[in-house]
């Protein structure tokens, strides 16, 4: 059964959620932005450690620095899967040319974590048996 911890500081609980003592939720990474094939679709550019990965996402998922100019340096969202150390296991919107979608990334390049609002609100226990 899982659990899940809330730290001290109230602010910090909206946006961090430990379950079964790893951290989860989404945030985002950085990335280049390019068009996409279709009007919606970014071409997506993330240089992970030494590995330059590149995919592609709708741009929903997609947020840039500068507002006025929608391609350059921007952050795609990713999913949390796991804590490796001082690593994270994300899942790509989509799968990458050169990988897969699942990647390790530095826990340092993550911006944002944000917690659907149904794993704070809800039984978490409950749905996850």
């Amino acid at each position: 059964m899982s659990q899940i911890e809330k730290g001290s500081n109230q602010a910090k609980f909206s946006s961090e959620v430990r379950v079964g003592w790893q951290l989860t939720g989404y945030g985002e990474i950085p990335c280049m932005v390019s068009e996409g094939m279709w009007p919606d679709e970014r071409t997506v550019i993330m240089q992970i450690s030494e590995q330059r990965l590149q995919s592609w996402a709708h741009q929903d998922l997609i947020s840039v620095d500068d507002e006025r100019n929608i391609f350059g340096a921007g952050w795609l969202k990713v999913r949390i899967i796991k804590e490796n150390g001082e690593h994270l296991i994300v899942d790509l919107p989509n799968e990458t040319y050169n990988s897969g979608r699942r990647i390790q990334i530095p826990k340092n390049m993550l911006r944002g974590i944000k917690v659907p609002r149904e794993w704070i609100e809800g039984d978490f226990n409950e749905r996850n048996r």
